[in-house]
């Protein structure tokens, strides 16, 4: 009885690596650690779903003239689970990867010679130090603070209605729709931050299983919740 699978995506995408990156670590809800490997920036995440492992590699593999190419390989396993389950987590983790790839375009490897290795070794530069400034739980929370009144937002949404947090003026606010409707301000950053934080908790750390997230990350895994 096989208790694991593989999946793999090759996608061409006109976003240089560290923003495809940013996407997955939003829908994944885990963050990536990016290194070279033989030559290729490689980031790699793990996350626990409903018990199941996944191991995810992005590996950006050539630069092109209008775009770039990626191979995204997913390896998930749920040795730990009962074989009489191996139908279910067959089938959930394939449907997790399709929702988590959605926007992504399966396309064929270039051909010899299409890419460059100039413009390649200039984006993997860009993508480890894309977020170098960002080495505290005060500068992200600073990035997250300026973003929101730049028109970002946080939404979430359920069948009993959803969440919006945004600027507005000069205030923040956490407005709640659907069956139980409610609105808060805040004018002191402060506390606004302090409410962020607990209402993103399960959401960021969901998928975490028995790892702990550090709180500095936690704060990044906040950041990359956002969105217009």
């Amino acid at each position: 009885m096989t208790l694991g699978s593989t999946r793999v995506l090759h996608f061409k995408d006109k976003r240089p690596p560290h923003e495809v990156k940013y996407a997955l670590e939003r829908e994944i809800r885990t963050l990536f650690t990016s290194t070279i490997e033989n030559g290729k920036l490689c980031m790699r995440a793990k996350a626990t779903l409903v018990g199941a492992e996944y191991n995810f590699c992005l590996c950006f593999e050539a630069a092109l003239q209008a775009c770039n190419f990626y191979t995204l390989k997913m390896d998930v396993s749920w040795a730990e689970q009962s074989s009489s389950n191996s139908d279910y987590y067959s089938k959930t983790s394939g449907s997790w990867f399709e929702l988590w790839t959605r926007d992504f375009r399966a396309a064929n490897p270039p051909f010899a010679g299409e890419d460059s290795s100039q413009q390649y070794h200039q984006l993997c530069e860009n993508a480890m130090n894309a977020e170098q400034q960002l080495d505290s739980i005060a500068a992200i929370q600073i990035a997250i603070i300026a973003a929101l009144k730049c028109g970002l937002s946080f939404r979430t949404s359920h069948k009993e209605g959803g969440t919006n947090i945004y600027w507005k003026n000069d205030r923040f606010v956490c407005s709640d729709y659907g069956d139980f409707p409610d609105k808060q301000q805040f004018t002191d950053e402060s506390e606004f931050l302090k409410m962020l934080r607990k209402f993103c908790h399960w959401d960021v750390t969901s998928n975490s299983g028995n790892d702990q997230l550090s709180e500095i990350d936690t704060w990044r895994l906040i950041m990359r919740r956002m969105g217009t």
